[in-house]
């Protein structure tokens, strides 16, 4: 069984959009309107990005500990990663580190989603 898709819900389609083609490296796939946007990373993962219907600007409420892990092809990657999102204006707090048997980072972005990236030490 293979993941196909995630679907995660935001609350400003534009902002999302932005973060993950110029920050992450996705591609828009379609878009329908201020609704739906589907990116792919090139790896075979689809992300389905929905607006959160009667947010009104407030940040999405994801559960504790609820993140989305990505990873890179070693540590360079990890620290290059941590400085590209530090220039483009991301909070991205401490730098890389170990983590259990990886090497990498948490940080938050899109008004409460945590990200995890990491690759093998």
């Amino acid at each position: 069984m293979n993941l196909n898709h995630i679907s995660l819900p935001v609350r400003d389609l534009d902002e999302a959009e932005t973060f993950f083609t110029r920050d992450l490296g996705f591609v828009r796939i379609d878009r329908k309107a201020d609704a739906i946007l589907i990116l792919e990373d090139g790896h075979g993962l689809t992300l389905v990005l929905a607006t959160l219907k009667g947010a009104n600007g407030a940040d999405v409420a994801y559960p504790e500990g609820f993140h989305i892990g990505f990873f890179l092809d070693g540590a360079a990657a990890v620290d290059a990663a941590h400085a590209r999102l530090a220039r483009s204006g991301h909070e991205v707090g401490r730098p890389p580190r170990p983590i259990r048997d990886r090497y990498g980072f948490y940080f938050s972005c899109l008004g409460g989603l945590l990200l995890e990236i990491s690759a093998e030490r």
